[in-house]
């Protein structure tokens, strides 16, 4: 009931292993377990009315977090499109920080992102597969995090392409429990795509349409 977030979408939260609350986000700013913004967690480059926003757990590195931030599909004149943030649990007397050189990192500009991101652990089970939609094509963007950091992004062009009459920017992608399966809701059209995902490439293929009666 003391929750700081105020969000009519994005919401993330980071817990410990044994579910204890550690930080949240509404895509704008970061508040730490006792409810406080965060030093340096204001001022995020996402938007509370995005759809997605996520967090996420370096492999290898149990008190690092990578807080990815939409923005909202429409701010196309001072949107900054996807961008990243890192959190490190040590800091602020281990009630969390946003490092201060990897504050705000874009990924992809507003003119080429939607407000869609999922992910799921790579077939190793220990590394990440971060999946992003892009705007106005029907690339999707597989990032792969790893103890190393944020390595490119595999580029699966499949499915549905997106126009300039019928975005299909807000809706979600949600991932399968075994992260084989994919699917992107379509909420412009009505309709959604189911996809399998290789989870050791970060390839998406056989896309499969289904439209809401």
């Amino acid at each position: 009931n003391n929750g700081q977030t105020f969000s009519r979408e994005a919401s993330s939260v980071a817990t410990d292993m044994t579910g204890n609350l550690l930080f949240y986000t509404d895509a704008s700013s970061l508040y730490d377990r006792n409810h406080n913004l965060m030093p340096n967690g204001n001022n995020l480059d996402g938007h509370s009315s995005t759809t997605q926003t996520l967090i996420l757990p370096q492999p290898g590195s149990p008190w690092i977090f990578w807080v990815f931030t939409p923005n909202s599909f429409d701010n196309l004149a001072t949107g900054k499109g996807l961008s990243y943030s890192v959190v490190d649990m040590t800091l602020n007397n281990s009630l969390g920080d946003v490092v201060p050189t990897q504050k705000n990192i874009q990924l992809l500009p507003q003119s080429q992102f939607t407000e869609k991101i999922t992910a799921t652990r790579h077939c190793n089970g220990t590394d990440w597969w971060i999946l992003v939609k892009e705007r106005n094509n029907n690339n999707f963007r597989a990032y792969l995090l790893t103890a190393a950091g944020l390595g490119a992004p595999v580029i699966s062009s499949v499915g549905t392409a997106s126009s300039v009459s019928f975005p299909n920017v807000i809706g979600s992608l949600k991932f399968n429990p075994g992260g084989n399966r994919v699917v992107n809701v379509l909420f412009h059209t009505n309709s959604f795509e189911l996809f399998d995902f290789d989870k050791s490439t970060g390839q998406l293929s056989n896309p499969v349409s289904i439209l809401d009666p």
